[in-house]
């Protein structure tokens, strides 16, 4: 008797079970591998409705193809709650005699809030679906997938390869505070697939092993037990675009994939960021904290509560002695230039005495001549009349400030903040338009922005920086309000919109180095912040709270700037005195 042929794999397209797949990201997943044509689909959730209204609408859109396509897919669903026992098993029976080359893992939940405020039945379902569902799901379908893989490659099928695909998160490569049990849970399932990538990779297997992490994207998960997507402050990454970068790094097998810039640039910082300051920003990103109005029992969580909302006056008054100390030795050029000042002697102890000057501390750069490092002052010959110029509106406009975002002084005397704002307002105009009016000259000189990298003469290897006075001045202004934002962060008085603005500036801040450029955007900024509290009030809130971030940005950049800048001088210094002699 003739025994008989057994079917090539490529007769038929390969099923793709998608887990989730009822909404969100998982129908995403389902659209896109409809779009491509290379699986016929199996969507698995719990409820029965949304897969059934998944399902037509896939099919509907399948339907209005032409070709192949139209004719050979086929889309299931099957009702399934993952987080059951013993669910992994009865999705492999029920799947048996399918041949199922892609398995998308991508059913979760999510708890947010205080840990010790979780209900513990919500708490120990999402585990059970994120963690132990998931990995149960893996290691029933694992011995599958790689029979299956060996039975394509037998064949030389040049369809789609065989594995699975899993969804973990961005909070998963930190902590996430007030999602600290979905954050963890993440993290195993990073760690976990990871592991079975290498895994697949040492036995010389054909399984294709991938784990997508996205940032937060617009779902239903959001909607579900306490979470608050819009008190997030980073950027919403779309499910379309998930599923597409998903599938490509499946069929690249690429370990682990993260979609879109923003998320690639965070996943990055992690690496060189310390831990407290990790943990402090995904807090105030993540922003998942209950409401102000909300207050919680215990005295730890008072300080997010309502009734903590009032400005510490110490703070204010701290940032206007510290600005006003700043602006008296930027108002004294004489004092440092005094045989006894205490920046000569700081200069003649470390070496960098090479010329006298009788500038700001730090606003010096190094010149190479007769073979030895000097320094000289950029600015020494500027009027002393601008130095007063710009010194006493600004001491000013720094007491102001604090004044002028204090809450107390609002409600007790409102009177004297409506003409305090009159005061920060002209004086914003003052400082920035004749700043401005000084940058565009200094711009026509060919002088460049607040901070200048420069090659050394001679030693294309070494860069020296220098820095602009009067943008380093106004930038410095922005103290008190940077530290009254930074109040307002650990408050967690935040909205969506401020990520945006923050990001914007910087992204600004880094193209326009400029000083024309970097001025300009900086104007618009003071100018609309500072308005006249009768135009304030008719202005929405997120204007205001979108210029004071962004001018907290400024202040973060370049104080980052700086301390780059000096970090580079130092090393510049102790090269070429290595070099030339001291």
């Amino acid at each position: 008797m003739r025994r008989q042929q057994k079917a090539s794999p490529e007769a038929a397209l390969p099923y793709a079970i998608i887990t989730g797949g009822s909404e969100g990201i998982g129908a995403a997943f389902a659209h896109e591998l409809a779009s491509r044509a290379t699986h016929n689909i199996i969507l698995v959730a719990r409820n029965v409705k949304k897969l059934d209204d998944a399902q037509k609408d896939i099919e509907q859109r399948v339907s209005t193809a032409k070709g192949d396509l139209a004719r050979n897919f086929s889309v299931q669903s099957i009702a399934l709650d993952l987080a059951a026992p013993n669910a992994a098993q009865a999705l492999q029976n029920l799947t048996k005699d399918l041949p199922v080359t892609l398995l998308i893992l991508n059913a979760g939940t999510a708890v947010a809030g205080p840990f010790e405020d979780q209900d513990w039945a919500r708490t120990r379902t999402m585990n059970d679906l994120n963690v132990v569902g998931l990995t149960e799901v893996i290691q029933t379908f694992l011995p599958r997938l790689k029979k299956e893989a060996r039975v394509r490659a037998a064949y030389n099928s040049r369809q789609s390869p065989v594995g699975l695909v899993t969804l973990s998160s961005i909070a998963g490569l930190m902590p996430v505070p007030a999602m600290a049990a979905y954050a963890a849970g993440k993290a195993y399932v990073l760690s976990l697939t990871e592991s079975i990538h290498h895994e697949q990779r040492v036995q010389g297997t054909e399984v294709h092993v991938t784990c997508v992490l996205p940032g937060p994207t617009r779902s239903a998960l959001w909607s579900l037990d306490g979470g608050r997507p819009s008190k997030v402050l980073v950027p919403w990454t779309s499910a379309q675009s998930v599923a597409r970068a998903g599938i490509d790094g499946f069929m690249s097998n690429t370990a682990v994939v993260i979609p879109g810039v923003h998320n690639n640039i965070t996943a990055y910082s992690l690496r060189l960021a310390p831990k407290w300051l990790i943990r402090r920003i995904s807090s105030l990103a993540m922003n998942q904290w209950p409401d102000q109005s909300k207050t919680v029992k215990s005295t730890r969580e008072h300080r997010w509560s309502s009734n903590h909302s009032a400005t510490r006056p110490t703070i204010s008054v701290l940032a206007a002695a510290v600005m006003a100390a700043l602006l008296f030795l930027h108002g004294f050029p004489s004092l440092l230039s005094s045989p006894s000042s205490p920046y000569r002697w700081i200069y003649r102890r470390i070496g960098w005495m090479g010329q006298e000057s009788t500038s700001f501390p730090f606003l010096l750069t190094f010149r190479e001549a007769d073979d030895r490092l000097f320094l000289e002052d950029r600015v020494q010959n500027q009027p002393t009349y601008y130095r007063w110029g710009h010194a006493i509106p600004a001491f000013i406009w720094t007491c102001c400030v604090p004044l002028q975002h204090s809450p107390r002084i609002r409600a007790r005397f409102p009177s004297f903040h409506k003409m305090n704002g009159y005061v920060v307002f002209s004086i914003s105009a003052l400082l920035m338009t004749t700043g401005l009016g000084f940058l565009v000259r200094g711009t026509s000189h060919s002088e460049k922005g607040l901070l200048t990298v420069h090659h050394v003469p001679g030693h294309p290897w070494l860069i020296y920086p220098t820095f602009d006075q009067d943008l380093l001045l106004v930038t410095a202004l922005q103290a008190p309000t940077l530290l009254l934002s930074l109040q307002a962060a650990r408050r967690r008085e935040f909205a969506r919109h401020q990520y945006w603005a923050t990001m914007f500036t910087i992204a600004s801040y880094i193209i326009h180095l400029d000083r024309l450029g970097f001025t300009l955007i900086f104007l618009i900024g003071g100018m609309l912040q500072h308005l006249p509290l009768s135009i304030q009030a008719r202005l929405p809130e997120s204007i205001e709270d979108k210029m004071r971030y962004e001018l907290m940005a400024f202040s973060l950049s370049a104080l980052l700037g700086g301390i780059i800048g000096l970090a580079w001088a130092f090393k510049a210094h102790r090269s070429l005195t290595a070099k030339h002699g001291s």
